[in-house]
């Protein structure tokens, strides 16, 4: 397989989807599409949680928050700080997280559809 780089692939690859949502707290939550390394981070420091699938699914979103209430959040690099930014987040702040991540993965698949046409 051939792969041709142009100009505008290129600012298309380095652009990373990035968007801020609201909970039902009202609190301001960014998200921040992670580099692609970050999840493969992740898994190492899960650790043996990490061979939960289910586990690891739950736990990923929480790699695009990178603010909460215009206050930076860095990303976790262990797993009682994945824990302390779930717990950070809370219920209405996961759902929120969740609920942008699903619709911007049915934005993309809209995109597909439209594209096959």
């Amino acid at each position: 397989m051939e792969v041709t780089i142009t100009p505008s692939n290129t600012a298309a690859t380095a652009a990373r989807f990035e968007t801020t949502v609201t909970d039902s707290a009202g609190r301001s939550i960014g998200i921040k599409e992670p580099d692609f390394l970050a999840q493969f981070r992740l898994i190492e420091i899960l650790g043996r949680s990490a061979e939960n699938q289910q586990y690891v699914n739950m736990v990923r979103p929480v790699l695009y928050v990178c603010s909460i209430d215009g206050v930076s959040v860095a990303p976790p690099h262990s797993k009682g700080e994945v824990e302390a930014l779930i717990t950070r987040l809370g219920p209405s702040g996961y759902n929120a997280l969740a609920a942008a991540l699903l619709a911007r993965v049915s934005d993309d698949e809209n995109a597909a559809d439209e594209l096959k046409k």
